[in-house]
């Protein structure tokens, strides 16, 4: 096993949290009736010039990602061989995206078809999820799938 992180995983840990508050929002817009249309519509216009954005969103989720890479670069320096830590990140990867979703799931739906903010607290699953819960659901996702691997091996 070599000591690199492997490109696909580095790619999926960046580009998935970032993309996975649009993916949503387009969801729930679709799904409140906007239609595939009025779907792309509502999301290009909150993305670049509302407030609360999924770019915005998306950027935060960003955080936990660097901080599981950063994780996954220190395992493969401490245990070069190991083969349970690709399990491990992905494990981890796996447990913030439901994190994510679910933050985002809690918002979205609330927001459209109106686009009107339904206020205090609403919104702050945007900023705890990945800040706070994101971290904590990688340390859990990536021990469980960590351990399975290590017991298989």
């Amino acid at each position: 096993m070599s000591r690199q992180i492997r490109p696909g995983f580095v790619l999926a840990a960046l580009l998935a949290p970032v993309l996975l508050p649009a993916v949503v929002y387009f969801v729930a817009a679709f799904a409140s009736g906007l239609g595939p249309v009025g779907s792309v519509e509502a999301l290009l216009e909150q993305s670049f010039g509302g407030r609360p954005s999924p770019v915005t969103t998306g950027l935060l989720g960003l955080f936990p990602a660097l901080l599981l890479l950063g994780g996954i670069f220190l395992a493969r320096r401490l245990w070069p061989q190991a083969e349970w830590i690709q399990a491990a990140g992905w494990g981890g990867l796996g447990a913030l995206l439901i994190v994510l979703a679910w933050a985002n799931f809690e918002v979205w739906p609330l927001f459209l078809p109106g686009r009107s903010f339904p206020g205090f607290p609403h919104g702050i699953e945007l900023v705890i999820g990945p800040l706070i819960f994101g971290p904590v659901a990688i340390l859990v996702g990536a021990a469980f799938l960590g351990i399975l691997a290590g017991i298989r091996s």
